[in-house]
């Protein structure tokens, strides 16, 4: 959906937990070489080569942009599409260049580099241990399986136009869209990663799925974007231990990306932020784009961080502008903004 999203611009544009809070450095250490904060994956433009990484220090509030190209004097490539800290280690996936970057997650020097020239437009990346990982290829209509620790390829196998991938014990769900318009899939993939066999696919009510998040009771849940001329919308939630559709919510304005917190569950519409929980029958619009958003801005992703208990929402002025970095508190009161990258998606703290 990004991807022709992207396209019909450019096309415009040519014509016309039990886990200890990690401590943040202070201002005294903010100068050293030390990358503890959080992190902001700028998409860039498709075709345009101008993806770029930003840090930002959430005590200090200091922003230092194209991090990536500042620590290894080159850049990142074209269309960054995810990034996962694993120990002491970051991986960077990104898409047109069909690249994966392996850094050191304290420096963000690059440690190793894996391109696969027949990657098919690298998405989403899943690691499961040091000797395996699962990336999806949209275009290349199939799964990779890479080697991690040596970032060597392993194998592959087809999928209809995979997008996002969820690992519940061991099964991996992988979300089949609608690429490009007018085709039509309904099924969410469940594979064995055990065996690398397909379980089975779950016919879900609404075509073209594309993200998915997990509950804290293990629940999967999954937005459907519907048709991109008429879209009939929906939020899915699936039982990962009998692999079955629990509740089929309708919902307007295709939801795009989708997050939990406890047993809250949180979609990102053209309107702005919906959230639904037990106790109420339709998503109820949490947050207003408008009241948030300046002309031709639009909300563009949403993280929630458990350690600082705030929401990050990114934004995209027109695609060609850089956006912004909203930081809400948990209740949804804007605290602070940042100017962060063109297309800022994925956050991460680090």
């Amino acid at each position: 959906m990004l991807r022709w999203a992207i396209f019909m611009v450019l096309t415009l544009f040519l014509y016309s937990s039990c886990v200890k809070k990690p401590l943040f450095p202070d201002e005294n250490t903010i100068s050293t070489n030390q990358y503890h904060g959080i992190l902001i994956l700028n998409e860039g433009l498709w075709q345009q080569n101008n993806s770029t990484l930003t840090f930002y220090n959430p005590i200090s509030r200091e922003v230092k942009k194209n991090v990536f190209y500042m620590v290894n004097n080159q850049i990142l490539g074209d269309t960054a599409n995810d990034i996962l800290k694993i120990a002491d280690t970051l991986f960077i996936v990104v898409s047109t260049s069909n690249t994966i970057y392996k850094l050191d997650a304290k420096t963000l020097k690059i440690l190793q580099t894996l391109i696969i020239p027949d990657g098919g437009d690298l998405r989403k990346m899943v690691y499961v241990s040091p000797k395996k990982a699962y990336i999806s290829a949209l275009t290349g209509q199939k799964v990779w399986i890479i080697n991690p620790s040596e970032m060597q390829v392993l194998s592959s196998f087809a999928i209809s136009f995979p997008e996002e991938m969820k690992l519940v014990q061991n099964k991996l769900y992988i979300t089949q869209s609608n690429y490009p318009p007018n085709f039509k899939n309904k099924n969410l993939v469940v594979w064995d990663i055990l065996s690398d066999t397909k379980i089975k696919e779950i016919v879900l009510p609404v075509e073209n799925a594309t993200h998915l998040a997990l509950d804290n009771t293990q629940n999967l849940w999954v937005s459907c974007t519907g048709d991109y001329i008429n879209p009939i919308s929906a939020v899915c939630k699936i039982n990962t231990n009998t692999d079955s559709i629990e509740k089929n919510i309708p919902v307007s304005d295709s939801p795009t990306h989708i997050r939990t917190v406890q047993d809250t569950v949180y979609a990102m519409n053209d309107n702005g932020i919906m959230r639904y929980y037990e106790g109420i029958t339709t998503p109820e619009l949490w947050i207003k784009k408008e009241f948030f958003t300046e002309f031709g801005e639009v909300f563009y992703n949403f993280y929630f961080d458990e350690t600082l208990q705030k929401w990050f929402i990114t934004t995209s002025r027109q695609f060609i502008y850089d956006g912004r970095v909203l930081i809400l508190s948990k209740t949804g009161n804007l605290e602070h903004s940042f100017v962060s990258g063109l297309n800022p998606s994925m956050i991460i703290q680090n």
